[in-house]
């Protein structure tokens, strides 16, 4: 709920993406931080890059007008 927040501030505050590519071209550039801080077996960076996947999904499901924490629950009543 507050990165849903807070990505809603922020882009009525002029950090926004230009279009839908970029917060996609944002989660990817997270992943693949991620999966160095993996190989690198870097716990820190591990658990910085986990929270800049999540922020970056949460910019794509408001760009879809999908809430994220409603989502996220459902789907872990599905599973």
């Amino acid at each position: 709920m507050l990165a849903n927040k807070i990505s809603k501030k922020a882009a009525k505050a002029g950090f926004e993406f230009d279009a839908l590519s970029g917060p996609f071209d944002k989660m990817q550039e997270e992943v693949n931080e991620l999966r160095q801080g993996i190989a690198n077996a870097d716990p820190q960076n591990i658990y910085d890059e986990i929270g800049d996947v999540l922020v970056t999904v949460v910019q794509v499901a408001r760009w879809h007008k999908v809430d994220p924490e409603l989502e996220l629950r459902d789907t872990v009543t599905r599973f």
